[in-house]
């Protein structure tokens, strides 16, 4: 009886009360340095076997608390691509064109997040190797749910080994977080880059509520977004099917019994009888004139009349569509606004978009059923909404796909048997770097896309079975140009051998992917020689080989790669014993268009205890003793 009194009759004003005080929000003036607790985000998001590859882990944390000196052994981020090597070969993915000169062009990006919140005051990032990569840095305010850039810089290339970048920010920012996102552009390097430790140095930001009530509420403010997702739905299934208006003669139409006078500022003041003004242009050239513009222009250009809001908003206009430079801002609202504009898009890049779901899965299942059935070039890497709903519509609904680009989503579809892609016919250029693919899907993107399919990439370090897939390549494939098998496994002498069927290849990477060990008992090396002979022989028109960590490849399978392929422009054979530095001359004055050439020697200077010489028999990686030095050459093309 007194407990239920004590229930019912509780004073709202007591210290006793049920209900949650929250602590008050804001600087609590207490100065803390802190180190990045783990990356959460990035371009290159997947899990694999870390005990093999030592690289970037989505879920890596600290163990403990790091320290400065031993940054060198703690690298946190270590990007694939440097330089411009990567845009000079076939398999490259052209970036779409953004329009707007003031956006320095970001390559990789990771996004860390900290212990606890703070208004920081100085930022320090260890480059361990290759230093002037960082470009941008961005801070997430956790109480207005938007990015803030704080610091940019162009590219540099820096000759240090180190360097530690400090960045004041001291009565710059007034508002506490507990994300940081660094971008990074490597075309100015000469070799891969890494960053290391992160430290941050702030005043303790109180938050006043837990990060689970932020998202919270952050999803409340979503429902009128699904209930304008709903209405345009509705109107869109009420509307006649869209006709293609590829020249705009239609909307040309309308625009000619309209006023001019609304035109009259645009054309020079001093008007004469020879002077004209945008009106008097033709349609096509009109159009032509508005799609030189970004896409802030063109929506802040749509409250100026409505001859230019017919203008900015004709779907041609929209044919190429790039948001990934726009992937702070972007949201439901943002891109239900694009959808009633951009119905006819034909390329599209949506990479990194959607962090602390500002995209909803329905949303974007929305705007690929309305807007891309006729797109041709679509990417979607690391976003953070994408899931195998999504999948399976875009799987569908773009029945014209000819590349595709799905980076850095790990094993989330590889359980997956039934993706079924209405474009497979049409299918030239597929990536899936750090996603694994179940091998019936890829089986039926071999068989039903034939000889269209000219750029594969399963790279990633994911346990494929490659001799399989080298095999359907052999049988449906034969017109392939590129292969990307960096990190996975496992390819052996089989799957060579039945890629020699394939004469057109023109660039492999097959670092760390090559595997002899179930082979050794039975094989010798001088049959390996053979096949790598019968590989090299049948495909002549080889111009990038990359093929670091391939155990017993020696000068011999060299000096037949320098036989038969005379057109050879880049070579990594890094992470590779045997090789004396004699061979950098020969390679130099036999191959004219050489670029790009990377080799594992032996340092006479330096001696190597008995104890670390590794077993060729058990190491598969074909690890390299302390006296052994990777140099790397960049190389001007002779016939240039």
């Amino acid at each position: 009886m007194l407990l239920r009194a004590s229930l019912t009759n509780y004073d709202k004003n007591s210290t006793w009360t049920a209900e949650p005080i929250n602590p008050p929000c804001g600087p609590t003036g207490e100065h803390i340095a802190q180190f990045a607790k783990s990356i959460v985000f990035s371009s290159i998001k997947g899990q694999y076997d870390k005990k093999i590859f030592k690289d970037f882990d989505s879920s890596f944390i600290w163990d403990r608390q790091p320290t400065r000196t031993a940054s060198v052994q703690s690298t946190c981020f270590s990007p694939r691509k440097f330089g411009t090597l990567w845009e000079n070969v076939p398999s490259t993915f052209a970036e779409l064109p953004s329009n707007d000169e003031s956006i320095i062009p970001v390559q990789d990006f990771f996004v860390i997040e900290l212990n606890d919140c703070v208004i920081p005051r100085q930022i320090t990032i260890d480059q361990v190797i290759n230093p002037g990569a960082v470009i941008n840095i961005w801070l997430y305010n956790i109480t207005t749910f938007r990015w803030h850039l704080v610091w940019s810089k162009p590219p540099t290339c820096d000759t240090k080994k180190s360097r530690i970048l400090c960045i004041s920010l001291r009565d710059k920012i007034s508002f506490g977080t507990k994300f940081l996102r660094v971008d990074m552009n490597q075309s100015k390097l000469k070799n891969h880059t890494q960053i290391g430790l992160i430290e941050v140095f702030g005043e303790k930001y109180a938050l006043g509520c837990s990060l689970k009530s932020i998202n919270k509420r952050l999803e409340l403010k979503k429902h009128h977004i699904l209930a304008l997702l709903n209405t345009e739905y509705e109107k869109h299934n009420m509307k006649a099917i869209l006709t293609e208006e590829t020249d705009g003669l239609e909307a040309a139409l309308k625009l000619a019994n309209t006023d001019r006078y609304l035109f009259e500022d645009l054309g020079p003041k001093e008007s004469t009888t020879d002077s004209i003004n945008l009106l008097d242009l033709p349609y096509e050239l009109q159009l032509k004139i508005f799609s030189y513009l970004d896409l802030k222009t063109l929506f802040d250009l749509s409250s100026v009349s409505k001859i230019v809001y017919n203008l900015v908003t004709d779907p041609i206009i929209y044919r190429e569509v790039n948001l990934k430079i726009y992937w702070s801002i972007l949201n439901d609202e943002f891109l239900l606004k694009i959808s009633k504009r951009a119905t006819k898009i034909r390329k599209l890049d949506i990479s990194w978009c959607g962090w602390h779901n500002s995209i909803t899965p329905s949303v974007f299942m929305f705007f690929i059923r309305k807007c891309c059935q006729k797109v041709t070039h679509l990417r979607i890497n690391s976003c953070a909404f994408f899931t195998l709903d999504c999948f399976h519509v875009v799987a569908n609904v773009c029945s014209e796909l000819r590349e595709f680009s799905l980076h850095g989503y790990g094993k989330i579809f590889s359980q997956e048997k039934n993706i079924l892609f209405s474009a497979v016919n049409h299918l030239q250029k597929i990536d899936f770097y750090r996603t694994q693919i179940h091998d019936n899907v890829l089986e039926r993107i071999f068989i039903g896309s034939g000889n269209a399919l000219r750029h594969l990439g399963l790279s990633g370090g994911f346990n494929y079975d490659l001799d399989r897939i080298s095999r359907q390549i052999s049988k449906y494939n034969r017109e392939i140009v590129s292969l990307d098998f960096f990190q996975s496994r496992y390819l052996s002498h089989i799957g060579l051998l039945a890629l020699s069927h394939c004469h057109k290849l023109q660039e492999i990477d097959f670092s760390w992917s090559v595997n002899y060990m179930n082979h050794d008992k039975c094989l010798t090396k001088a049959y390996f020689r053979e096949v790598w002979d019968a590989f090299f022989s049948n495909n002549r028109q080889l111009r990038k080989v990359f093929l670091a960590g391939t155990p017993k490849f020696d000068e011999y399978n060299v000096e037949s790669m320098m036989r038969y392929c005379p057109n050879m422009e880049q070579i990594d054979l890094k992470h590779i014993r045997g090789f004396a530095s004699e061979l950098f001359p020969k390679l130099r004055a036999y191959f004219v268009n050489l670029q790009y050439f990377s080799i594992s020697i032996r340092d006479p200077t330096l001696t190597v205890p008995a104890n670390e010489e590794p077993n060729d028999n058990i190491s598969r990686h074909n690890k390299l003793p302390s006296n052994y030095i990777t140099v790397a050459r960049h190389f001007k093309p002779k016939t240039s």
